[in-house]
């Protein structure tokens, strides 16, 4: 039986999947939580959050992976808190900083506490955006841990028209969002409560993400310098159209997959969570 780990002095006992603790880092003035799910090995894979992706959001979702997978999964939380770069002019009109420092902080953090060496980022719609933007960071440092894949679920910025259609389908939207709700209440306080902490933030988070777009160049040199990607969109998405993803980076990653059409919207984390863990680990395995 392997030893036990210790945690600032305390043993503690390998975890399984749906048991987490917490842990916490600092980045840019804002404290980032992480959750850790599964049995903790060399490899892991990091759930990053959209936008209002609070823990209870991806909670479902990051414990189907790390059961289906046998292996760790691990979801991070957006900062509780603002710093004070986050109130600046600057960090307004440039918020695309935090998150994907968040990825590599994290990575860093989980490599020097639990010996975890290589990294599976999955990242749901402006998660996706933020992994793209970690992984090129990585590669431009050349340090740090290993990313061996990158999977972009629902990715923001792989359509053309994205704030158009945003303003389009926004009814449906927020139907999705109240279906959110309805089958998690406390999720919906959570999510609530994170909007009234972080207004300027998320203000700038979704203006610069529905002006961004993920470039399929860079996207194609990142699956050159050895990292696998690949990236899932469903067709019944009414924010980001399968079809309209699949034009702009299908030829740019080494898998691209329309999903299980019984998949409907863009809360598919939320609303389906092992079947989507299910598509992701099947997805992921096309190019291991």
């Amino acid at each position: 039986m392997a030893a036990p780990l210790r945690f600032n002095g305390t043993a503690a006992h390998r975890p399984t999947a749906r048991s987490g603790f917490v842990e916490n880092v600092a980045i840019d003035g804002a404290r980032v939580q992480y959750r850790l799910a599964g049995r903790i090995g060399k490899t892991a894979t990091i759930v990053v959050t959209g936008l209002l992706g609070v823990s209870g959001a991806y909670s479902e979702l990051t414990d189907a992976i790390a059961e289906q997978s046998g292996r760790a999964a691990i979801c991070i939380r957006q900062s509780r808190t603002q710093g004070i770069r986050s109130l600046s002019p600057h960090a307004l009109l440039h918020p695309d900083g935090l998150l994907p420092q968040s990825v590599l902080g994290v990575m860093g953090d989980a490599q020097r506490k639990y010996g975890i060496e290589l990294f599976d980022l999955l990242g749901h719609s402006m998660g996706g955006l933020a992994v793209f933007r970690a992984t090129l960071r990585q590669l431009q440092q050349n340090s740090g841990p290993t990313i061996r894949s990158i999977h972009l679920l629902e990715a923001a910025g792989t359509t053309e028209d994205w704030l158009l259609t945003y303003a389009l389908h926004a009814p449906k939207m927020l139907s999705e969002a109240r279906q959110v709700a309805q089958r998690s209440p406390q999720l919906g306080v959570e999510l609530l409560g994170f909007i009234a902490r972080n207004p300027l933030r998320l203000a700038g988070e979704t203006l610069h993400t529905s002006l961004s777009r993920l470039d399929p160049q860079k996207l194609h040199d990142i699956g050159r310098q050895g990292i696998r990607t690949t990236a899932v969109n469903y067709v019944r998405d009414p924010w980001l159209p399968g079809l309209a993803a699949e034009q702009r980076i299908g030829q740019a990653v080494d898998v691209f997959t329309l999903g299980n059409p019984e998949v409907a919207g863009h809360f598919a984390p939320q609303l389906y969570p092992e079947a989507v863990a299910a598509e992701y680990l099947q997805t992921r395995s096309l190019v291991s």
